[in-house]
């Protein structure tokens, strides 16, 4: 009778260290998920302002600039605001260490390859 009870108490108590075990893990997944949501969330909006402080590095005026956002975040008509278009610029801003996603890189290279069309659709 006692070993019967000595092994209940023994699954009971690993019972209880396994649910203990995979609470503190399932905090901790949730804690480094949202700093990685965080981490994102703060990355797409420094993508979509931070760049109108830098264009003027590169001769880019804001009010020519749209958000695109994906896959490519801004494409800029220079000399739009003037209603004297010269020049496309296709702009991608990257948060520290970030690369060029795979689809990016291929836009990349589309537009440096220059097989870019003009289509006018009427309706």
């Amino acid at each position: 009778m006692n070993t019967v009870l000595l092994s209940l108490i023994i699954v009971l108590i690993g019972f209880l260290m396994n649910l203990f075990y995979f609470q503190f893990k399932k905090r901790e997944i949730s804690k480094k998920a949202i700093k990685k949501s965080i981490d994102v969330i703060s990355g797409r909006v420094s993508e979509t302002f931070a760049p109108l402080l830098k264009f003027d590095e590169h001769g880019i005026n804001p009010k020519d600039a749209r958000f695109i956002g994906s896959p490519i975040d801004f494409v800029v008509f220079k000399g739009l605001h003037k209603d004297e278009p010269e020049e496309l610029i296709f702009i991608e801003v990257k948060h520290g260490n970030s690369k060029l996603s795979s689809v990016q890189k291929k836009i990349k290279q589309i537009i440096e390859n220059k097989k870019v069309r003009w289509i006018e659709i009427r309706i």
